[in-house]
């Protein structure tokens, strides 16, 4: 009888346990696009109490909240938010496109701009001044970065990183990766291409002479760039942003100096940097003797987090190259985009410090591939062509292993 009774009391609870565990909510798909165009938006924030993450270049995304109730925003510099119950979020999410004010119709002194971008600085300058990278706070990111030549796929890395996160992210701990590596000729690839992710428009410094990449708003930023007030966002409202165009004097200068141009994306409110777009011409990169570089177009696309106030939070970091060679007299294209965006993912462990001389390549291979972190990963969202590649180098075999594919 009281095996009986034992038995009856585990069915009741577990009967009384089954609705609980489906009120949990599913992973739900969804995309953003422009109201007006109806093109897909990228690098959308989408968050809320339990939820942080990005839509990718496709404006798609995965959410799954903890709680159904609650409210989830969505956020872009250049788009009305939106908040929405979690209820009545639909498969398709139209964001209005905020108003421009282009600068060109009010003229703005030199001397005022000079006077803004000053107050910028000087904001951030007493944010960070004294302050080591351990004093912030830690963020998880995920990093992948895709490779082609000549519109072949040749390259696939996705890693997770832990890092402090400023105006930069510095210090990176490589916490999981993989790659799969399609060698079937001999073009040259960039290693440590995911070193870029650490580009910042802001520097604490005067502008150096000495084999250095040159942020854009430095200490003397006034003798190195003509600046220009670009356009503005949103004016005479409570959200406008005022964006800030840096053009170098010179591109590069003596002993491979060189000099970031780009916009700032500047909250005039609180005089804080929101986004930056930087182009660099070129990044002093040199192949083999048989390899010529005929020309080369890098950009930057950096976001903060919107709502911070005390310093800087990197959000994510959009990257892509395209570098036209001339190689035994034939002409070679190679294209490189990389992503790294922050997320709620937690690790337990340190991790491996990823130093500047590091291989990042030789690092992934040297730790213990997790084919089932990648499987069950939720935080990963990707484009139908980088599934697609994804699909056929998984389907090859070429993810987990040290041999590159001839």
């Amino acid at each position: 009888m009281k095996y009986i009774k034992t038995l009856l009391l585990l069915i009741i609870l577990s009967v009384g346990v089954i609705p609980l565990f489906s009120q949990e909510p599913a992973t739900f798909t969804g995309k953003i696009i422009d109201s007006e165009t109806k093109e897909p938006i990228p690098l959308v924030t989408i968050q809320s109490s339990t939820v942080y993450t990005i839509t990718n270049t496709d404006g798609e995304f995965d959410i799954q909240p903890k709680q159904v109730d609650e409210q989830i925003s969505f956020t872009h510099i250049s788009y009305h938010s939106q908040k929405l119950d979690y209820s009545k979020i639909s498969e398709i999410i139209e964001l209005k496109p905020k108003t421009f004010e282009l600068a060109e119709i009010t003229i703005t002194p030199r001397e005022m701009i000079i006077k803004e971008l000053k107050e910028v600085w000087n904001k951030y300058m007493a944010l960070t001044k004294d302050k080591k990278n351990k004093e912030f706070p830690e963020s998880t990111f995920y990093y992948r970065q895709l490779t082609s030549n000549d519109n072949l796929y040749t390259q696939y890395i996705e890693c997770f990183f832990t890092a402090p996160t400023t105006i930069c992210v510095l210090n990176m701990s490589l916490q999981e990766g993989r790659f799969a590596w399609v060698n079937r000729d001999d073009m040259t690839h960039i290693t440590n291409y995911f070193y870029n992710s650490q580009v910042a428009p802001f520097s604490r410094k005067k502008a150096e002479y000495k084999n250095i990449l040159n942020a854009f708003l430095c200490a003397d930023f006034e003798d190195h760039y003509e600046v220009y007030l670009h356009q503005t966002i949103s004016p005479r409202q409570d959200d406008e942003v005022r964006v800030y165009e840096f053009i170098p004097i010179h591109a590069t200068a003596k002993n491979n100096t060189l000099f970031m141009g780009g916009k700032a994306f500047v909250r005039t409110k609180d005089r804080a940097i929101i986004r930056a777009e930087v182009k660099l011409p070129t990044m002093g990169l040199v192949f083999d003797k048989k390899t010529k570089i005929t020309n080369e177009d890098h950009t930057f696309i950096i976001s903060y987090r919107e709502g911070v106030t005390s310093y800087p939070i990197v959000e994510s970091v959009q990257a892509s190259s395209k570098i036209n060679l001339s190689r035994d007299g034939k002409n070679r294209v190679m294209q490189i985009k990389s992503i790294l965006f922050a997320n709620d993912y937690t690790f337990d462990q340190k991790g491996k410090k990823i130093n500047q001389k590091d291989n990042l390549l030789k690092e992934v291979i040297n730790s213990k591939y997790n084919q089932e972190f990648w499987d069950n990963n939720p935080i990963v969202k990707r484009t139908k062509v980088e599934q697609q590649v994804l699909d056929d180098f998984n389907k090859e075999g070429y993810f987990g292993t040290m041999n590159m594919v001839q």
